[in-house]
């Protein structure tokens, strides 16, 4: 199993993430192509090579297609509908769209706790603009483009002291990110309060991607590639870099994926929403959600709706089952799952390259599967039927790896 360890002393932003993964071998293009799903206007990535406290590291910004509209001074608030619905509408794969609303989501049901306002009502200032997409969108990306499964973080440092936001000055660390680590199973870590004020270390961004993909635990596992992501400042007391490793974990490590099943049963709910229901369970982090026929009281029929999920993503989707269906009550069991190994290839074919998903028992690869995306969108631009082309890339996949 693939997998990614971020860890660092000057906390985590969007940026820093981004230079780690693109430092440790995911390639800028990609992600700028995933970015220009959104359509018109889309930002753009920008490589540079920096030092930070005599390291070595990749900085990556976001250079927004046009100015971000202001109103007395300051950046003016941006629905956080505005936002969802242009990752909903845009290209990007199924993947890559689903992590990416998950994450907006959390940053929205933060900022509204913090502002006391409904979600579909909120509007936000600093994370209103498209380099937050970006960050996130970029960030998906690149954990997909390196095949990565399960990410990993240190303890996050969350900085001291006061900053300014377009609410005024606030104290580090401001509400909204006290907001996405409270219950997420992330351990923070504050300077000693002999230290002076180092500012804002977390940013919000920051902390709505690392507490929503990483599983806060130090992993056992063989490093293969490292990555180095800058911030924007450059303090002389402490090198502003995100450390990544990235490699495989041990045999340990993947048979301890401590999952939870949670359940209910419903027999008066109009059977056209299970279909959104189940969107809305995976956006929260269910790895899979199915439906069984089932007899209730009184004869009735019924459905067992049922979704496996990591346990520490247990209330954000017990949250959307009770939001999202007629049932008054679930019920959670905790699961062992033990997992085969699994990576992504990318196979040449007289169609072009194709990635594959390979699954690997005691080191040697058993089976590979096409891509199903990369398939759909080659018999789009072809014409060809898909079954064909996931013919081709079957017959190139068995060809290589079995």
């Amino acid at each position: 199993m693939r997998i990614a360890y971020f860890h660092g002393s000057s906390g985590a932003s969007g940026d820093m993430l981004l230079g780690a993964l693109v430092d440790a071998g995911a390639p800028l293009e990609r992600l700028q192509a995933a970015i220009d799903c959104l359509g018109e206007d889309a930002p753009t990535l920008e490589e540079q090579q920096v030092d930070r406290g005599g390291m070595r590291s990749t900085k990556v910004d976001v250079l927004l297609s046009k100015p971000i509209p202001r109103s007395e001074g300051h950046s003016s608030p941006r629905p956080l509908r505005e936002l969802l619905d242009r990752v909903e509408n845009s290209t990007l794969p199924n993947q890559v769209k689903t992590d990416s609303l998950h994450i907006l989501n959390r940053i929205g049901e933060a900022e509204a706790r913090v502002h006391g306002v409904p979600t579909d009502e909120l509007a936000l200032h600093e994370l209103g603009s498209d380099d937050t997409l970006a960050d996130i969108i970029g960030t998906v990306s690149a954990l997909v483009e390196l095949g990565i499964e399960h990410v990993f973080s240190a303890p996050l440092h969350i900085g001291s002291g006061v900053v300014r936001s377009q609410h005024g000055t606030l104290p580090v660390p401001v509400p909204g990110v006290t907001e996405l680590v409270k219950g997420s199973g992330a351990q923070i870590i504050s300077p000693p309060t002999s230290a002076r004020d180092v500012g804002e270390l977390l940013t919000p961004t920051g902390a709505a991607l690392l507490t929503t993909i990483a599983t806060f635990e130090a992993p056992t596992m063989s490093i293969d590639a490292v990555g180095y992501g800058a911030g924007g400042r450059n303090p002389d007391e402490r090198p502003n870099v995100l450390t990544l490793w990235i490699g495989d974990a041990d045999t340990a490590t993947k048979a301890a994926s401590n999952m939870i099943v949670i359940e209910t049963n419903i027999d008066d709910m109009n059977p056209e929403l299970f279909g959104y229901a189940r969107e809305a369970l995976s956006a929260a982090g269910a790895r899979d959600v199915w439906l069984s026929s089932i007899q209730m009281k009184k004869d009735r029929p019924g459905t067992l709706l049922s979704a496996i999920t990591p346990a520490d993503r247990e209330r954000q989707v017990v949250d959307a089952l009770l939001k999202e269906t007629s049932t008054l009550g679930v019920r959670v069991t905790p699961v062992r799952r033990w997992e085969a190994d699994r990576t992504s290839e990318t196979v040449d074919t007289r169609l072009g390259p194709i990635r594959v998903k390979l699954k690997v028992l005691d080191g040697r690869p058993v089976s590979v599967a096409p891509e199903y995306d990369d398939c759909r969108d080659i018999a789009r631009r072809t014409r060809m039927p898909i079954l064909e082309v996931m013919r081709v890339a079957q017959r190139a996949a068995d060809d290589r790896f079995l």
